[in-house]
């Protein structure tokens, strides 16, 4: 394992409501960390923020794809990627996210790349990593195998496009599994990660790596400034969805999708 910087963090006092749907500041944090370094908080699991040595060509892939308007936030330039579990009022079976139908060839390279990124992790994060690794394994968070990307534990991904995101927390992701944030930039500045809970701020610089747990961690985008027409600050964030644990095998799942469908056919 390389010798990196660690610093240790510890949780403060804050109130939480005041922050939650709310944009960060730079003034929300004391700390603001630019450098390459796993941060260790207290009784918590390793946070790494790794500023990557190689080129990652994922940059044009994001460019190349068209984001749609999400629902949370009051719409979001959004795109997911891997799989999508069970929603009764729209899809009621597990399947492949839509990047799969209308953008299969970028949905394999973001895919593809899921587990060398994570390899990062492994190495300098090994205790976290385990954790990470183990927790789908327990019998009340076991999700079939073949929903894994790509000889991980992640399940799912999404892709923001230039999104300054307020506080929150990542919802729906299998508990104490970490959330793995790939940001890419072309002429922006801002757009830093603020975790008010621990008074710390995040560069996020291009072609850098932020490892942490999203749904345990309060969190929030500062302005993003844009210093040409063509910027772009892209995150691609990989994540265990805690939906995938109600699935069946795809196989059955298709079979759901056709009953159902045969269902509203017959219905109508």
């Amino acid at each position: 394992m390389k010798n990196m910087k660690t610093i240790k963090i510890s949780k403060i006092s804050i109130d939480v409501a005041k922050y939650k749907n709310q944009y960060a500041k730079s003034t929300d944090y004391n700390t603001f960390i630019t450098e390459s370094c796993i941060i260790n908080p207290d009784n918590g699991v390793p946070m790494l923020y790794l500023k990557l040595d190689d080129k990652t060509n994922l940059y044009p892939v994001c460019e190349s794809i068209k984001y749609h308007k999400g629902r949370r936030f009051g719409g979001t330039n959004t795109r997911g990627f891997g799989f999508v579990p069970r929603k009764a009022a729209k899809d009621d079976y597990c399947n492949y996210a839509a990047m799969e139908f209308y953008f299969p060839n970028q949905h394999k390279e973001f895919i593809n790349n899921a587990k060398a990124l994570l390899n990062y992790y492994e190495e300098y994060c090994p205790i976290g990593y385990y954790f990470h690794k183990k927790m789908p394994s327990l019998k009340s968070h076991k999700f079939f195998d073949e929903y894994k990307l790509k000889d991980t534990n992640f399940t799912s991904g999404v892709v923001n496009d230039t999104l300054q995101l307020p506080y929150h927390y990542d919802r729906g992701n299998i508990p104490n599994t970490i959330s793995m944030m790939l940001t890419l930039k072309n002429n922006v500045s801002g757009g830093y990660l603020s975790l008010p809970e621990y008074s710390l701020g995040i560069e996020l610089s291009n072609n850098s790596l932020f490892c942490f747990l999203g749904q345990n961690t309060l969190h929030g985008v500062t302005p993003i400034k844009k210093h040409s027409k063509y910027a772009k600050r892209y995150t691609v964030v990989y994540f265990s969805s805690d939906g995938m644990r109600e699935c069946d095998t795809i196989t059955k799942e298709l079979e759901r999708e056709q009953n159902k469908k045969s269902f509203n056919a017959n219905k109508n």
